[in-house]
């Protein structure tokens, strides 16, 4: 049951990151990606049915729980109707504010660009830019994170990575390295 949970996780981190492409793509989405994402949204909701069948186990030596580990569909809805309040100003598109770079003089100490990213920019990078390589994606934010200034960073990131600086993927990952770098 655990390894089901645990590829089942693994998997709706990848709807996400699917998710999160086709937001900043906007209606420039590679069929690929779709194709993906309802592979993936199929094998989720196998393994979702897979946990529904599976009943858990309780110990002898441990309490059992009287109440329910799951409610049943009626028992999860909402007794009165909830108050959601409108929606005033929707939040403007990822893709539609570009990226400042600003030179930053060299400090000290190496820059602390990998605070900068969350587990879902991670992931996001590390299957879009570094084609599922960890390794590769920290020894990048490594040397990253000694460079002197975005400029440098972008430069690196063109010439020695070939990367298309004008991509939607590398220019937020450009816009996180320039957080790194401000902190």
């Amino acid at each position: 049951m655990k390894a089901t949970i645990d590829n089942m996780l693994t998997h709706v981190y990848e709807l996400e990151g699917l998710l999160l492409v086709m937001q900043r793509r906007g209606s420039d989405i590679p069929q690929e990606v779709i194709d993906r994402y309802q592979e993936i949204a199929h094998i989720v909701e196998q393994e979702a049915q897979l946990l529904e069948t599976v009943k858990p186990q309780v110990k002898e030596d441990k309490v059992a729980c009287t109440a329910p580990l799951m409610p049943s569909k009626e028992e999860s809805k909402p007794k009165e109707p909830v108050n959601v309040p409108p929606v005033t100003e929707a939040a403007p598109p990822l893709h539609a504010v570009p990226p400042v770079f600003k030179p930053k003089e060299r400090t000290s100490e190496p820059h602390n660009i990998t605070s900068a990213f969350s587990i879902n920019d991670r992931f996001l990078f590390l299957r879009e830019l570094f084609d599922g390589d960890s390794q590769k994606f920290d020894d990048t934010i490594s040397r990253l994170e000694l460079m002197h200034n975005i400029d440098e960073v972008g430069d690196y990131l063109a010439s020695e990575l070939e990367w298309d600086m004008s991509d939607e993927v590398v220019k937020e990952f450009l816009r996180l390295v320039e957080l790194g770098f401000k902190q």
